[in-house]
């Protein structure tokens, strides 16, 4: 028997299961532990009504040839709008790099809708109309906020009246930019599709990280700044991005967290990590590395280490 799972064939022997109903008791667990849901249900093609198992769930397997199943997340209408906002700054890319001047006029005419739902989709301020995400870009085309209509942005790039006469440079800087949004929007839809799963990778990375960090200090004291430096960066943007999916774990804990997990531990351990983070931030501020090393060995990485003790997920579970 073929049994799919969102269009996907997937390795499962029947054992003791003779009904249909005995099946999806078999495969709910391992959909919910991927924080999903059954959508839709169908047995060779004949569409049936989940919600309404009494008139599926004691039909017999023979001579049932395949099982459809579709599955939705709780996020998915954030995920299809990531998607959304990808395919808008791909063809500002493509129309750059084109200099049609007609497409990125039109393009840009969307500009204002792309703008407020930067914000909400990549965790900044949902009343936020000027998005971190996209300052840089908005300087390299002399947009700032609402001060200038999308429409006057061609004509208000730097050093340019016409498209024709932006430079290489220029276009490669723009470029740069779109990329860099890009990436930040691929990473937001990942971390929605499958939050567990990204929390477990995450947690993984970090796992490996830890033992680097603990040099910090000798590095520090030893005057390679700059390496101590670049291996903090990466630790912040990796504890950055596992402090993101703990908070959308916890904030959504029903519908995400099985049960065998101890939220509530997770849910703690996160807040005094991001506690020492700000602290970190400011000892940054301030330029003192003393206070730097002293953070990173004895709260940081203990910290960490603590909190991944509350994450039993690691790597693929599929």
């Amino acid at each position: 028997m073929d049994i799919k799972i969102d269009h996907n064939s997937i390795d499962f022997t029947l054992e003791r299961e003779r009904t249909v109903g005995e099946v999806i008791a078999e495969l709910r667990p391992f959909i919910e532990s991927h924080a999903r849901t059954i959508a839709t249900l169908a047995v060779d093609d004949e569409p049936l009504a989940i919600e309404d198992p009494g008139t599926w769930q004691d039909r017999e397997l023979d001579p049932i040839e395949r099982i459809q199943i579709e599955t939705v997340g709780p996020f998915d209408r954030q995920v299809e709008d990531l998607g959304t906002l990808i395919e808008y700054f791909e063809l500002l890319r493509s129309a750059l790099h084109e200099r049609s001047s007609e497409a990125i006029r039109e393009i840009l005419e969307e500009l204002p809708h792309i703008r407020s739902a930067v914000g909400p989709l990549t965790g900044e301020a949902p009343s936020d109309d000027q998005p971190r995400l996209l300052a840089e870009l908005d300087g390299l085309m002399g947009l700032t906020g609402g001060e200038r209509s999308p429409a006057s942005a061609l004509a208000a790039m730097p050093a340019a009246r016409q498209l024709a006469e932006v430079s290489q440079e220029q276009l490669e800087a723009l470029s740069a930019a779109i990329d860099r949004i890009r990436v930040v929007l691929h990473t937001r839809r990942r971390e929605l599709a499958d939050p567990l799963r990204e929390l477990g990778h995450t947690a993984e990375a970090l796992h490996g990280y830890s033992d680097s960090m603990t040099e910090v200090p000798v590095l520090l004291q030893t005057g390679r700044d700059r390496e101590a430096m670049e291996r903090i960066a990466r630790f912040s943007e990796l504890t950055g991005k596992l402090m993101r999916l703990c908070s959308l774990a916890i904030t959504h804990r029903e519908r995400l967290l099985p049960a065998d997990w101890d939220s509530n531990n997770l849910e703690s351990q996160a807040e005094q990590l991001y506690a020492m983070l700000n602290e970190l931030v400011e000892a940054f501020s301030a330029g003192d590395s003393v206070l730097i090393g002293d953070l990173v060995e004895y709260e940081l990485v203990p910290g960490l280490q603590e909190l991944l003790q509350h994450i039993p997920v690691t790597g693929d579970e599929s």
